[in-house]
């Protein structure tokens, strides 16, 4: 319900209402009043009786009751306030006990009768009409009658309409072009009935009422047969019309079987033929299956590789950070060493195993970042090969003498075998192959290398007496995690030989049979001439006097890692520079507030002050005093910094742990003589890595 609507109907029944309320006053004010509504009571009696009876439009389905035609009389018979009365009454029946309407229709619909019933009063008490009960019926009192009843049928019309209007939107003239003629002509002879049994009762009494319902009775009963007829009668129009309707459609549908049979035997060809296709998709979904399983543990070893790459690149900073004071503290001990021999080998092989230790942390920090490096040095595979089984002359000497078996190793490697490559890289992989052949000889046995140059490529090989391999395991041998050993081995040592060749571009091949024992055999590009790679140039050998600075400096070392602070502090005293540390970042800037310096070394990775707030501190301070300083920063993490992070910090250079000597002196050589003011930091090609 609209709130248009709502406000209509609100002041429809109010004024309804109020009309009502001052009929009812209007008659307790008559003075025969009492008289006058006991003989309202039979005429009250009368309208509820026969509003049971209307008469019913089959082809409009509107509606006449009979109680409009007592309502017509009343209004002749009594005036206006009994008839409002009764006809309230009325319909406040029909609606509540007969119809069960809402509250709010009811009302409106009392209220509707109530002010229909008074403008018929009104319109004929103005027209001033002659009592019809005076005397015979005339032709002059048609005209009231029927302003009598244009104003009752009128104005109930109007109310509805316009509640209609409300609440479809339905213009009044639609509503009036919707009516059927047998409204018009309905309502016309319940005036006219509503007139003549006025005139009965004015000349003959109750008896005349009573005798205007045989009429109207027979109007009645006529009237619901005629309607029960026809609608028999369409009834029956619309089955006949549905059975035709439906002979066609069997037929249609008939047709439409023989269709769909035909299309089923079509479909059911056509079904063998996917069952086919099904079982063959099915067998290629089984093969798929199988694939995606084997690619699931590949990236679950993927994930574990992933893992153990973030956990290596923290365990590598720490590495670096021993490394460092080791490789340092060896070169320190070789540059003021005056023993030959085996104290001088040794020192050697110590300082060249750190430095391979050194190369393959920072592998391990370029593969957890994806970083790769060109391979430009050259290598003598003679000397590697040397240096490899001096590294595991521990395991097929020493270790088997003392549990009583003995290793043949013999190597027969052409001398000026030379290969451009990572000496490390390839060192690794002749370690991974003699140390599976060392394995694979539990009983001992015999290790040859042989090395030759054929062509434009480098051939070395090396073979053992072991059991050797069937050809299922010999074609696996080289994919990760592929091992025979169980729980003791990992499957990698071999998978990341294969990939460290294949970098180098080269090949790398393994020849077994089981009883006969194996040959690896690696095949990688010659160096041609001499000017494919750098010539080797016997540099003199360096001792302490040897690397001192021409230009000294003062210098402040932070670091809270003793063994790296101190061994950095005595290379730079050796160099001759005036050194001083503090064992924390806070310490330094402390030191560095107080006494100034050409020259700061700081870790990054400290606990109060990191190497950050340690530069950021010093430069604001340099930069407070118009002072010249040089920020270099020491850390295990290396190029893994990158240079907008140096330069947000203030950071001049960067010293990449494990250092070298001469990797220092560089760095402090490379400086101007005289610093100047240094407000910000070096341009980018200056704000280089040393490692």
């Amino acid at each position: 319900m609209t709130s248009s609507l709502r406000i209509y109907i609100t002041l429809v029944a109010g004024f309804g209402l109020l009309l009502l309320a001052s009929s009812i006053a209007n008659l307790l004010q008559q003075p025969d009043s009492q008289l006058l509504l006991l003989r309202a009571i039979p005429w009250l009696l009368l309208v509820l009786a026969v509003s049971r009876y209307e008469i019913v439009a089959s082809g409009s389905g509107s509606a006449s009751t009979m109680n409009s035609t007592v309502d017509f009389c009343l209004i002749l018979t009594f005036g206006g306030p009994l008839a409002i009365c009764i006809g309230a009454l009325n319909a406040l029946y029909l609606n509540l006990v007969r119809m069960k309407r809402p509250w709010y229709k009811a009302l409106f619909n009392v209220s509707q009768i109530s002010i229909s019933l008074l403008g018929s009063s009104l319109v004929y008490s103005l027209l001033k009409l002659p009592d019809a009960g005076s005397g015979p019926l005339r032709l002059a009192h048609l005209p009231g009658f029927a302003a009598l009843a244009i104003s009752f049928f009128v104005i109930n019309q109007l109310l509805v309409s316009v509640a209609i209007r409300l609440e479809t939107g339905m213009s009044l003239g639609s509503q009036l072009r919707r009516m059927h003629y047998f409204d018009q002509l309905s309502n016309a002879f319940v005036a006219f009935l509503g007139v003549t049994m006025y005139y009965m009762y004015l000349r003959t009494g109750w008896a005349g009422v009573l005798l205007m319902l045989l009429p109207m009775g027979w109007l009645v009963h006529h009237s619901r047969r005629f309607n029960l007829l026809k609608e028999v009668h369409e009834e029956l129009d619309r089955k006949t019309r549905l059975l035709e309707e439906g002979s066609v459609e069997l037929t249609s549908k008939n047709s439409r079987l023989e269709e769909l049979n035909s299309s089923l035997s079509n479909q059911k060809r056509t079904l063998q033929s996917q069952a086919i296709a099904m079982e063959n998709t099915n067998r290629a979904l089984s093969e798929s299956n199988r694939r995606l399983k084997e690619t699931q543990v590949q990236l679950l070893r993927s994930e574990k590789l992933k893992a153990m790459g973030q956990m290596a690149s923290g365990v590598a900073h720490d590495f670096n950070n021993i490394l460092g004071a080791i490789l340092a503290k060896v070169e320190l001990l070789r540059l003021g060493s005056t023993e030959g021999g085996e104290v001088q080998k040794g020192l050697d092989l110590i300082y060249k195993s750190a430095s391979d230790g050194a190369v393959l942390v920072k592998r391990i920090q370029d593969f957890t970042r994806g970083a790769t490096q060109a391979l430009q040095d050259p290598v003598d595979l003679a000397d590697l090969a040397e240096d490899v089984l001096e590294m595991t002359r521990p395991l097929w000497r020493d270790k088997a003498q003392k549990i009583g078996i003995t290793y043949d190793v013999m190597k027969h490697i052409d001398s000026g075998l030379m290969v451009l490559g990572n000496s490390t890289e390839l060192r690794e992989v002749l370690h991974n192959i003699i140390n599976n052949a060392l394995e694979a000889m539990p009983n001992g046995g015999a290790l040859v290398l042989r090395g030759h140059r054929s062509g434009d490529r480098v051939l070395l090989s090396i073979k053992d007496t072991g059991p050797g391999m069937t050809s299922l395991v010999s074609r696996r041998i080289f994919e990760p995690y592929f091992t025979t050993k169980g729980v003791q081995g990992n499957g990698l040592g071999l998978s990341v030989s294969h990939g460290i060749i294949k970098q180098h571009g080269g090949e790398i091949e393994v020849d077994s049979q089981p009883g006969e024992g194996t040959r690896f055999q690696i095949i990688l590009p010659a160096v041609t001439m001499e000017s494919d790679y750098p010539l080797n140039i016997d540099h003199p050998r360096q001792t302490l006097h040897s690397i001192r600075s021409e230009t000294p400096r003062r210098v402040l070392v932070v670091d809270d890692e003793e063994d790296v602070r101190s061994v950095l502090v005595e290379i730079l005293k050796a160099m001759g520079h005036e050194v001083d540390q503090a064992d924390s970042g806070r310490g330094g800037v402390e030191k560095y507030r107080r006494y100034g310096y050409d020259v700061v070394f700081t870790d990054l990775g400290m606990p109060d002050f990191n190497g950050w707030d340690v530069a950021n501190r010093i430069w604001r301070r340099a930069v407070e005093e118009n002072a010249g300083v040089v920020l270099i920063l020491v850390t295990g993490w290396g190029t893994q910094i990158s240079q907008q992070e140096l330069h947000e910090h203030h950071i001049h250079k960067v010293l990449a742990k494990p250092f070298k000597i001469n990797e220092v002196k560089e760095l402090i050589d490379q400086l101007p003589d005289r610093l100047g003011s240094l407000a910000s930091p070096l341009n980018e090609q200056d704000s280089t890595t040393l490692h």
